[in-house]
C-alpha cells in the first residue's frame, strides 16, 4: 500500500471502483473486485476498499492487538468487498461470515472469496449473507468477534437505530 491510507479517496474513478484493489497482507497480496454500482456519486451503492476497511484489517494483525481472531468465529457487518473478514480468515479465524444489507452484493463477496481462498489457512471457513440491519434476524451465534468498518458512513438516525438493534439482538 502507499504510505497514505487515504490515497484511494483521491484516486481517479477508474482506479477507485473499476480496478481490483490489491492489498498486501504479510507475504501475500489480496486482490478484491470492486463495483461502481449505478455510477451515481450520491447513489451510495458503490463498493470499494475504503481506508477504514484497510485500517481494520491492519489493526487485527497489529502486534499490540488486544485479542486474536485465530480460532474464533467472526461476524463482519457492512462487509462491502469483505476486506475485514478476509483478513480475519487469513489470520486463522475458525469461521467468518461477511454480511451486508445491499441485495446482490453476495455475488461480489463470493468472487472475492474465490479469488483469495489460496491465501487462507485450511481450516478457515468463510461465507456471506445479506443482513439488513433492524429487519433481518442476526445470524446464529455466539460470535467471538463482531467487526465492521465504515458502518457509520450513512449517519441517518434510522441507520444508527437499525445498527444498534442488530448488535443488541
Amino acid at each position: 500500500l502507499p504510505p497514505d491510507p487515504t490515497w484511494r479517496e483521491r484516486a481517479p474513478y477508474s482506479v477507485r471502483f473499476l480496478q481490483p484493489a490489491k492489498l498486501s497482507f504479510r507475504n501475500h497480496t489480496f486482490e478484491l473486485e470492486q463495483s461502481a454500482g449505478s455510477g451515481g456519486v450520491d447513489a451510495f451503492n458503490q463498493v470499494t476498499c475504503w481506508p477504514s476497511g484497510e485500517l481494520l484489517a491492519r489493526a487485527m494483525d497489529h502486534p499490540s492487538a488486544p485479542m486474536s481472531v485465530r480460532g474464533r468465529r467472526v461476524l463482519e457487518l457492512g462487509s462491502g468487498t469483505g476486506v475485514g473478514g478476509l483478513y480475519a480468515a487469513g489470520l486463522g479465524a475458525r469461521e467468518v461470515l461477511l454480511t451486508d444489507g445491499r441485495a446482490g452484493l453476495a455475488e461480489l463477496q463470493r468472487a472475492n472469496i474465490r479469488q483469495n481462498e489460496h491465501l487462507l489457512p485450511d481450516p478457515a471457513r468463510i461465507s456471506c449473507a445479506q443482513l439488513r440491519w433492524g429487519s433481518d434476524a442476526p445470524p446464529p451465534g455466539p460470535w467471538d468477534w463482531v467487526i465492521g468498518s465504515g458502518c457509520t458512513v450513512e449517519v441517518a438516525d434510522e441507520t444508527m437505530v437499525a445498527l444498534a438493534a442488530t448488535c443488541a439482538a
